[in-house]
């Protein structure tokens, strides 16, 4: 078994936050750009894209994400990760229960489909991130399969970049001895911070 497989994320969440996931673009592209060709490419707006495959049927603990209208600033909390052995630090977004929250997920979801939804956007006039969790619903029968999926992440550009942009870029966790991949032993976590609620994001 792959070291990184892990069971599904059962607390609702965001991978980044609207600071975080501009600079992870920013730590993840510099290696493989200019920083003439970096600094211009994110001057226009650009995603992160979460593509969500269940590699079995899903049986229980579907993938479910609330919707961006029914998602206020004060529904999350930011979480700042500090990390052993870099400098480097994250941050993610834990929620905070909203009575109003609208929910969404797709049952039986099997090998034929797969869910894209966004973890971080630039352009603060559309839905800049999805809250979300594996859900345990109710009326599932005990001793049902545990659900079995993976995901990429993706950073999509919505404007021209130039020819060959970041084109030998290779993620942290495929490089051998990387310090940046998640489970070197530089991103073990340190300690973190609870950063105060704000009316902003």
């Amino acid at each position: 078994a792959m070291p990184f497989f892990k069971k599904p994320c059962n607390y609702v969440h965001n991978d980044y936050t609207v600071r975080s996931g501009f600079t992870r673009t920013q730590q993840l592209l510099s290696p493989y750009s200019t920083e003439l060709e970096l600094e211009g490419a994110m001057k226009g707006r650009f995603a992160i894209i979460n593509f969500w495959y269940p590699l079995s049927p899903v049986e229980r603990d579907p993938l479910g994400c609330v919707t961006w209208a029914s998602t206020r600033p004060r529904d999350v909390q930011t979480i700042r990760y500090h990390y052993l052995a870099t400098d480097r630090t994250g941050e993610i977004y834990d929620a905070r229960y909203n009575p109003d929250h609208d929910w969404v997920y797709f049952s039986g979801m099997d090998s034929s489909e797969a869910l894209l939804f966004k973890l971080f956007d630039l352009d603060q006039s559309v839905a800049r991130f999805a809250l979300h969790s594996a859900l345990d619903v109710q009326g599932v029968e005990p001793g049902l399969s545990q659900r079995r999926s993976i995901e990429i992440r993706s950073i999509v550009f919505y404007e021209e970049t130039p020819d060959n942009f970041v084109a030998d870029f290779v993620a942290p966790h495929l490089l051998l001895n990387s310090s940046d991949a998640d489970e070197a032993e530089g991103m073990v976590r340190q300690h973190e911070e609870v950063l105060p609620l704000g009316d902003e994001y």
